[in-house]
């Protein structure tokens, strides 16, 4: 849900919040690649809250927010290779937290040309150490892990990205852009 308060035309605050409760992943319900189910299944839980800021005329826009999202109880599950076997280890109950701000805007010095741009700051980290399971290419278990990332940023997810561009109408029925 969200809530907005507009204090004139140009200039409005708003605020979003949500809140998810997803039901996990395949892997998660069927470790260890057996038949029986997890007898700790969770969902997982997603938590998010959005303040931000827009202004609006005629030739510019621009939004500014910042965001904290807390994800709990996801279930991991990596394959990899250790000395040409293949392993999978799996891990339950993994949580995230992200913050950042975000800020895009939109500047039109004439009817014919458009500046637009967009930054996003993010500070995504795992909160905790997570334990989990290890199994062979014969789906046997082979021991126990321990991820030790509390405070570790999560990987494979650009949290710094940026965009400037511009559009330049050349006649009635040609443009051109450059982003």
């Amino acid at each position: 849900g969200g809530l907005n308060y507009n204090f004139s035309q140009k200039s409005n605050l708003f605020l979003n919040a949500g809140f998810i409760n997803r039901q996990p992943l395949f892997d998660a319900v069927f470790r260890g690649f057996g038949n029986d189910i997890a007898s700790d299944l969770k969902n997982e839980r997603i938590e998010s809250v959005e303040l931000g800021y827009g202004f609006r005329s005629n030739a510019f826009k621009v939004n500014v927010n910042a965001y904290i999202t807390k994800w709990d109880d996801r279930f991991v599950t990596r394959t990899f290779k250790n000395q040409g076997d293949d392993f999978t280890s799996q891990f339950p109950d993994v949580d995230v937290l992200h913050k950042g701000i975000e800020a895009e805007a939109t500047y039109r010095p004439t009817g014919r040309t458009t500046i637009k741009g967009m930054v996003s700051i993010g500070d995504w980290r795992y909160t905790d150490d997570f334990s989990g399971k290890t199994y062979n290419e014969n789906l046997e278990l082979v021991g126990e892990e321990t991820l030790y990332l509390k405070d570790v940023k999560v990987g494979n997810a650009a949290q710094f990205t940026a965009f400037i561009g511009i559009d330049q109408k050349v006649g009635d029925k040609l443009s051109f852009d450059l982003d």
